[in-house]
């Protein structure tokens, strides 16, 4: 008699590259598939305009509404100096977990 195991249901992990139109698209695309865990190597991930409206105005990324794990391994995620004021970033979805050090 054998034993077969089945693998958990797990989230995809996509590698990002290092341009605010990749992010913006990775975040759209984990949205839409309801979740992933999107890996960030070691970018600065400037953001010229917003890409998205939440309750207190406008949002640099895709207000994020699945669950969604940015792993950024040493990235930066910053607004552009000479972008319009917008938030950087906006979750509708309530933690699962707390929150891992960020900068």
């Amino acid at each position: 008699m054998g034993l077969t195991a089945f693998p958990a249901t797990a989230q995809a992990q996509t590698p990002v590259l290092c341009s605010e139109s990749s992010l913006v698209d990775a975040i759209a695309t984990a949205n839409a598939a309801g979740g992933d865990t999107l890996l960030l190597p070691f970018c600065t991930y400037r953001l010229t305009s917003a890409h998205g409206r939440g309750p207190a105005g406008p949002v640099g990324l895709p207000p994020i509404t699945s669950p969604i794990t940015l792993l950024g391994m040493g990235s930066t995620i910053t607004r552009d100096p000479s972008a319009p004021a917008f938030r950087v970033m906006e979750s509708r979805v309530p933690p699962t977990s707390p929150p891992s050090k960020a900068s």
